[in-house]
């Protein structure tokens, strides 16, 4: 029987594997995205693991792309980490595989998955993040992707500080610049301590290193700050939290939950760490 394919396209791994209608991921693999070789080299590494799954029992396939996409035409509009800006993917692989074909930003898609299929099924408003080298954001409005125009929520791009840190996008005070790795090794490094990475920080805490658990600490009082303005903003029933940094939730949790409760105009909403795996991969076979 045909199977609808999801398909994760990511700045290390491109992943894929099979999905059901509940978003059960089955008959999964990855492969290197290869970035630093260029635009082919990428979209050859795409199309040899959809064959390596098996063409003939693809019914629909389904990418999540990290980055901005115009889904009306099928075109990657940005991709920060990935070298396939302006690439009409979503015709390439219609074309080579004689497929339906859907494309959506990878923030989406793990806001499909945990809505769909994970800790947000049970709730009609669910607000995603990913906390990692980027912020991504989907919101879920009774139960279906609101996306505004066609690009919203792009929430790690709102401001927390009108004249604040200066942001990749080139403008001040974006979240992103407070509660992504670059904020929490900005953190570490105002506290003194001498990491190489995020994981650093996580293994010191592990060790009970005091100054990595007030790192921690005051990661969590900054997002508790940051998810307070969405709160007041959307009302979601819950917010469901991705991303490495969730990896170290134990440590920032307590901050952050305190600082929500505190500065919610709204009464808070629970906040959760997801327990899918490969929610991304689930969110891109669901879109088909």
């Amino acid at each position: 029987m045909p199977k609808a394919l999801g398909i994760d396209i990511g700045g290390t791994y491109i992943k894929a594997g099979f999905v059901d209608k509940r978003g059960k991921l089955y008959e999964h693999t990855k492969v290197l995205t290869e970035a630093k070789k260029g635009t082919n080299k990428v979209i050859e590494n795409i199309i040899s693991l959809i064959e390596k799954l098996g063409p003939k029992e693809i019914r629909a396939i389904g990418v999540g792309i990290p980055g901005s996409v115009d889904i009306s035409k099928g075109v990657i509009i940005n991709t920060p980490n990935l070298p396939l800006h302006g690439i009409h993917i979503q015709e390439i692989l219609k074309k080579h595989f004689k497929k339906k074909v859907k494309i959506e930003n990878d923030a989406n898609c793990f806001g499909i998955a945990e809505a769909k299929a994970g800790n947000g099924s049970k709730f009609q408003n669910v607000l995603c993040l990913t906390l990692g080298t980027g912020i991504g954001s989907a919101m879920i409005m009774k139960k279906k992707l609101y996306k505004g125009r066609g690009n919203a929520p792009e929430l790690g791009h709102t401001i927390i500080h009108f004249k604040g840190l200066p942001c990749k996008c080139g403008v001040q005070g974006c979240v992103e610049e407070y509660i992504s790795t670059r904020g929490l090794l900005r953190i570490a490094k105002n506290k003194g301590l001498k990491v190489k990475d995020t994981f650093d920080i996580f293994l010191a805490a592990e060790r009970h290193n005091r100054k990595a658990i007030q790192i921690f600490e005051i990661y969590g009082e900054i997002l508790g700050i940051v998810l307070a303005n969405f709160v007041n903003t959307f009302d979601p029933d819950v917010i469901v939290l991705g991303g490495q940094i969730t990896g170290s939730w134990r440590f920032f949790n307590k901050t952050m939950t305190r600082e929500l409760n505190k500065r919610s105009f709204i009464p808070a909403c629970k906040v959760v760490r997801t327990e899918m795996k490969e929610a991304g991969v689930i969110g891109a076979g669901l879109l088909v």
